[in-house]
């Protein structure tokens, strides 16, 4: 991987268009002020409301126009409001929809996620019967961010991989090229 020129973008997903379940292909949708940004590339599974950081280059689509190419998807958690309703309301946790996330956004606002991982039974307060719901939702999300950061490790190491072959490609086509100049000059001498 070449690292010239690589920029890296946050935010938070708006929209998830697209997603190859079997090679992980997919195309999101950023806020970028009054428009969208998007990003295309081999990422984890992601959500709208996920807070994103993306390292990769501008590339232009001859059909769709501009978008970013990412070479590395890092998922962090969202810690704004309006990203965690999104995150909740996205369908991302089973058992989480529109009106709870609502319910448990208006109450807790930013503290939402922290509340519904180190205090689960204040969420019965915002919504009934959402206690055994909140641990379950937590080991879920702490599964999916222990898989996100691993697929961005694991990218990273196939990355180093494919920069080593290259080099050593290029180290052995030298050193056979070295060894034929020697054989031909000990020929000719």
């Amino acid at each position: 991987m070449n690292n010239d020129n690589l920029l890296q973008l946050e935010g938070a997903i708006e929209s998830v268009v697209f997603r190859n379940d079997e090679n992980g292909y997919t195309v999101i949708e950023l806020a970028d002020g009054d428009d969208y940004l998007t990003a295309v590339g081999i990422m984890p599974q992601v959500s709208s409301g996920d807070v994103v950081k993306l390292t990769g280059k501008y590339t232009n689509h001859p059909s769709y126009g501009r978008q970013f190419a990412v070479q590395i998807c890092e998922i962090s958690r969202p810690t704004e409001a309006a990203d965690i309703l999104r995150y909740l309301s996205s369908g991302a946790i089973k058992g989480i929809g529109t009106q709870t996330a609502q319910r448990l956004v208006k109450e807790f606002g930013e503290a939402t996620l922290d509340v519904l991982e180190n205090q689960p039974e204040k969420s019965c307060n915002a919504e009934r019967n959402f206690f055994a719901k909140s641990r379950g939702f937590f080991k879920a999300v702490k599964a999916e961010h222990r898989r996100a950061n691993t697929h961005a490790f694991s990218r990273r190491v196939r990355n180093f991989k494919h920069c080593i072959g290259q080099n050593f490609q290029r180290l052995r086509s030298e050193l056979c090229r070295f060894n034929q100049e020697k054989s031909v000059h000990s020929l000719s001498g």
